[in-house]
């Protein structure tokens, strides 16, 4: 049996909506010498028959009991995996053809560098796309993200060195989110690694409406944690991470609706800072039905600066900072 050089690692809860298109993304790649580690982590709708259904045999599925989280089954498909790098993928994100070979390249060819990402267009549920990120390297740049607890490569965009992820432990369990965010801090800890970024977009995120309030809360708590213990020097002595939070954080208990409202805003603005004017109003409209009357406020003025030359729209922005919001 050969051994591949990458393997791609994917996690998949009840994801059978998007799991075809994120599926084929990988087995159309131009880049073929790798093998396709997808942990169903306890699904109950159709997403078993989907990864069946497919006979492709660079796939190998490994089926959890039941569900564990996204954490404990990286950390199966890490040492399950056979191949030297691992490039990570999202179940309901997409990568474009050309994605896997380009990192590949990029860590063969240099050494010292033990992660690779690129830039991410961003869609919604429908497939729109409303913005891009892109990541950037310098010490500085990663500084200021991580001290904001905002990871600065999108997880599922990730190729990285097998050996230098295990060498620090592999994903920590505690952390049911922004378990990405943990990692790369811990990684990026040695002096002598390096990142890279690939100036294109490689890969499209799905942005969906959020369907559950402790989720959006958590990830940045979780963040917070690791940013904190990371200035302190030592690791939380606390078998779950979630508990320390619930007692140290109280958790809003905004309603579902609201959840919905500034999901719509959040994809706005986003528009609005790429200058997809058209698309930033369709939300805008969308958050308009709140029942909150600063949402409705909010979403207001997005629809005046996206109807505003776009000199004037600058200007409004810098001067009320709510605009920015």
């Amino acid at each position: 049996m050969n051994i591949p050089m990458l393997t791609v690692l994917m996690g998949v809860y009840n994801g059978e909506i998007y799991l075809t298109e994120a599926m084929d993304s990988i087995l159309q790649q131009t880049f073929s010498d790798f093998e396709f580690l997808i942990i169903n982590d306890g699904s109950t709708d159709r997403t078993s028959e989907i990864l069946y259904s497919y006979q492709d045999s660079r796939i190998r599925i490994i089926s959890n009991e039941k569900n564990i989280g996204l954490t404990k089954s990286l950390n199966i498909g890490l040492r399950e995996s056979r191949g030297q790098l691992v490039a990570r993928q999202d179940a309901d994100d997409v990568s474009k053809s050309e994605r896997l070979g380009t990192q590949v390249k990029i860590l063969h060819d240099s050494p010292q560098v033990v992660l690779a990402s690129s830039w991410c267009e961003l869609a919604d549920g429908e497939g729109r796309l409303f913005g891009c990120i892109q990541p950037r390297t310098t010490r500085s740049d990663l500084l200021k993200r991580f001290s904001q607890a905002d990871s600065p490569f999108p997880h599922g965009s990730v190729m990285y060195r097998k050996k230098s992820v295990l060498d620090i432990g592999g994903y920590d369990e505690r952390f049911w989110y922004a378990q990405d965010f943990d990692l790369w801090l811990r990684l990026l800890n040695n002096s002598e690694a390096e990142v890279a970024v690939v100036p294109e977009v490689l890969y499209r995120i799905r942005k969906t409406i959020p369907t559950k309030e402790f989720k959006g809360i958590c990830q940045r708590r979780y963040a917070e944690v690791s940013w904190e213990q990371h200035c302190l020097g030592d690791r939380i002595d606390f078998p779950d991470v979630r508990e320390w939070i619930s007692e140290r954080f109280p958790l809003a208990t905004k309603d579902s609706r609201r959840s919905v409202d500034e999901h719509w805003l959040f994809l706005s603005l986003t528009a609005l800072q790429n200058d997809l004017k058209s698309i930033a109003r369709l939300y805008a409209r969308r958050a308009l039905r709140s029942d909150n009357f600063q949402v409705r406020y909010r979403a207001m003025w997005r629809i005046m600066l996206s109807i505003l030359p776009h000199r004037f729209a600058r200007i409004l922005q810098e001067k009320f900072w709510l605009l920015k919001q």
